[in-house]
């Protein structure tokens, strides 16, 4: 009897559209939907706005929902539609926005915030550890003697090693 209903609950649980349930009950998701075209994109950028919504809260001290509200407010001053829809969550004008929050990421975040186009430092940084790290053994297998080929294909095959273990550094 207890297996059976295990089962018969286990069939219910997965029979339930998660990603439903949630947005309907979600909090941001209101604020998002109220006066705009939201609920109208596909799921895949619907949650990409709600990520961009933790992100913001975690580097700032504001709600996620006050983050959302502000998005769509600032959406609606910067367009004429009455849909619009808060782009500056995702692309053109996030860095305005995030300096209206007063978001600094956090160091873990930072190497995210580069390939955003933040700040090309830290790619010139992990290049030269990078080719600092390969350097050393290239350089004492050529003393030993190895072929230019031998070196070539030992760059390109240690090359992603080499930039992992300088990100982690």
């Amino acid at each position: 009897m207890t297996v059976r209903n295990v089962i018969t609950s286990m069939r219910a649980i997965s029979a339930v559209d998660w990603a439903d349930l949630f947005e309907s009950v979600s909090l941001v998701d209101e604020a998002l939907r109220d006066g705009t075209d939201f609920a109208q994109l596909d799921f895949p950028t619907r949650d990409r706005y709600r990520r961009a919504i933790e992100e913001l809260a975690r580097g700032s001290q504001h709600t996620e929902i006050e983050i959302a509200r502000s998005a769509v407010r600032e959406a609606h001053r910067a367009s004429t539609l009455a849909s619009a829809i808060p782009l500056s969550l995702i692309a053109g004008g996030r860095r305005a926005f995030e300096a209206a929050l007063g978001y600094r990421a956090a160091m873990s975040a930072w190497p995210l915030e580069s390939a955003r186009g933040r700040d090309s430092r830290l790619y010139r940084c992990v290049a030269i550890v990078a080719v600092v790290m390969m350097s050393w053994p290239l350089l004492t297998l050529a003393g030993a003697g190895s072929g230019a080929w031998t070196l070539a294909l030992l760059a390109i095959l240690g090359l992603v090693p080499a930039i992992d273990a300088a990100m982690a550094w």
